[in-house]
């Protein structure tokens, strides 16, 4: 189970990038970007292996991303897989 979710929505957001690098040298962490967060999925380094995007901000967005893509429902599973979500 991963420990810590962030949900980064906000394209640029460099405290939330600095956090979730931070957290990932000593915990399980995920990072999963919506709404104008997507911007950055591909552009950032975040020191995690699997990336994700919400597909549905994605594809209204018109960009590709090679992180990996979920849907509303693979979201809300992941939410409630995690023990802990903060939201950016």
């Amino acid at each position: 189970m991963v420990e810590i979710l962030h949900l980064i929505k906000e394209h640029g957001d460099s405290i939330a990038l600095e956090v979730v690098r931070e957290q990932s040298k000593n915990r399980d962490v995920a990072v999963l970007f919506i709404q104008d967060g997507v911007l950055d999925a591909d552009d950032v380094d975040v020191g995690l292996d699997v990336v994700y995007a919400s597909r549905p901000d994605v594809e209204a967005r018109g960009i590709l991303s090679s992180g990996r893509l979920l849907d509303y429902p693979q979201i809300m599973e992941l939410i409630f897989a995690c023990g802990k979500t903060i939201c950016w």
